[in-house]
């Protein structure tokens, strides 16, 4: 039971009564609450309250100094400000002693670790695709202070501005990283978010120096222009541009899109090859063979009646229509992808020739046809430098085929004791050797035997890794100038299944919870996010 009895302007006494079953037995409690002037004195165990005196203005929160007399500002009764007028102007320093600002000394992090757990928590919400101020949340803060007391989470506005900084790291380490590829295969496909807007993505594909192919996001950026192909070309040869490598794109997948194809007549270097993605082929002939996207002719008698009938009131020269639309349609499904499927026969049978297994399922003639067309490229593109300076002044590299070379070169003898004798008097302990250079047709003769044979060993085992880069790696010293042509060709990617996978990831960053997300921090994610993923599979 609890009453309450008004004493004065400034106290009030409650009096607690409670009773037991025994008669004899009678508690009274009488409880005295402080004033307004020392409200706050029982939750708030600092000693600076001692000095000061709180106004009994509620309308502006001051406290006064015992001392001066001197009113001081505070915010929620904070003893902060009165604290460095004590130490400032009283020079009372005993109070830095306090059990809360000893409490937050002590809790806190050095420097050097708070700014580790910062960079962490950044890569984990871009490698998780977590919302900014997803650290900031009272749960997870709350959890921070009893696993890691002292550490504070960085802001959402620290998290954006940390995201250009390694967004302009990442993609100078991409550049540099590019500097040694000879040659790099793109693929190019467009995408648009809920909130209809629309992003190009550029990936890479190459083979170092290791023989291992390398995929990677080149770029990830908004497309604010219309989808024609002077606009596609435009910003398509200032990304490459901007990465130092438009000279050594060798080729672009991309779907058979109209604008896409259109945008290869604009670029400023005419030897850029397009290759149609062979997942959009299969796709087109799939629909079209079941006759998904063929829209039926309904008549205006159909639609008065609701149209229910609408399929069954076709005439016989309205489907006919439709059977010619569909074939003719698939006969323009070619899976060459240009008008004349003649001239990219060859090119097919060029990315066969290097793997052993499509090597293998090659007939001999086709084998001579690749060769042929092997070393008219190989002078043309890649050894008419070398060849040219083989060659005497004013002969065509072209029009001669690669020689054996026989050069001088000086090797130093075993320091014997008659050598050594020698070296002593001024001796020349060198003697001339002849080293011969294979050739591209001795090479091709060897390809010849081994490719065959390792296929053969890779049918028979099927644990064998069917990589043909592995196979390059180990014959890289006798067949030079073939594995060199080998990263060229096996390189390039037969479908875009990487820029898809990048729609894919930038799907979920720009999911509906994230509708707040912007264009630029979304392509800022998805590209450093590539970067990450490449970091930890290089680490693994």
């Amino acid at each position: 039971m609890v009453n309450t009895r008004l004493t004065s302007k400034k106290q009030t006494t409650v009096i607690l009564s409670s009773s037991v079953t025994d008669k004899n037995v009678h508690t009274t409690n009488t409880l005295v609450l402080p004033n307004d002037n020392n409200l706050g004195s029982s939750r708030i165990s600092s000693k600076v309250w001692n000095y000061f005196t709180r106004s009994d203005n509620v309308k502006v929160l001051q406290a006064e100094c015992n001392l001066c007399h001197v009113r001081i500002k505070t915010k929620n009764w904070n003893t902060s400000t009165l604290l460095r007028h004590l130490t400032g102007v009283h020079k009372i320093d005993h109070l830095s002693d306090t059990a809360a600002i000893d409490r937050k000394c002590r809790n806190k992090l050095p420097l050097l670790k708070q700014r580790r757990l910062n960079a962490v928590a950044i890569e984990a919400i871009i490698q998780d695709g977590r919302t900014f101020n997803d650290f900031n949340k009272p749960g997870i803060q709350r959890f921070f202070q009893e696993a890691l007391p002292g550490f504070i989470p960085p802001s959402r506005h620290n998290v954006k501005r940390r995201l250009k900084r390694l967004h302009i790291q990442a993609a100078a380490t991409l550049i540099k990283t590019l500097e040694i590829i000879d040659h790099i295969a793109i693929t190019l496909d467009f995408w648009t978010d809920r909130k209809m807007s629309s992003y190009m993505v550029l990936t890479g594909h190459y083979i170092n120096e290791r023989f291992k192919l390398n995929s990677c996001i080149l770029r990830f950026s908004k497309f604010d222009h219309r989808h024609f192909s002077p606009n596609i070309d435009t910003e398509i040869e200032k990304q490459l541009k901007e990465l130092h490598i438009f000279d050594k794109i060798t080729t672009i997948t991309c779907d058979g899109a109209s604008n896409l194809i259109g945008a290869f007549r604009y670029f400023s270097r005419d030897d850029i090859q397009r290759i149609q993605c062979m997942a959009h082929k299969l796709h087109l002939v799939v629909c079209n063979g079941l006759g998904l996207w063929i829209k039926r002719k309904v008549s205006n008698c159909d639609l008065d009646n609701g149209g229910d009938n609408a399929d069954e009131m076709l005439s016989d020269d309205e489907m006919e229509t439709d059977e010619e639309r569909l074939s003719q349609t698939l006969e323009k499904i070619s899976l060459n992808g240009t008008d004349n499927p003649l001239d990219d026969l060859s090119d097919e049978e060029l990315y066969a020739y290097f793997d052993l297994l499509g090597f293998y399922s090659m007939t001999n003639l086709e084998r001579t046809a690749v060769e042929q067309i092997i070393k008219e490229i190989y002078q043309n593109k890649i050894g008419n430098t070398q060849y040219q300076q083989q060659l005497p002044q004013g002969s065509s590299a072209l029009n001669r085929k690669p020689r054996i070379t026989l050069t001088n070169e000086k090797t130093e003898l075993p320091l014997t004791p008659m050598n050594y004798f020698l070296k002593l008097v001024g001796k020349d302990l060198f003697r001339n050797t002849k080293t011969k250079s294979n050739t591209l047709e001795e090479e091709m003769k060897s390809y010849r035997t081994t490719a065959v044979r390792t296929a053969l060993e890779i049918m028979s085992n099927n644990k064998t890794d069917k990589n043909p880069l592995l196979f390059w790696q180990k014959n890289v010293l006798t067949m030079p100038l073939l594995a060199k042509m080998s990263k060229l060709y096996l390189a390039t990617p037969g479908t875009s299944v990487s820029s898809e996978s990048a729609f894919s990831l930038s799907a979920y960053y720009g999911r509906k919870e994230r509708s707040r997300l912007q264009s630029e921090t979304l392509a800022l994610s998805v590209f450093l996010k590539d970067k990450l993923q490449q970091q930890e599979d290089t680490t693994n």
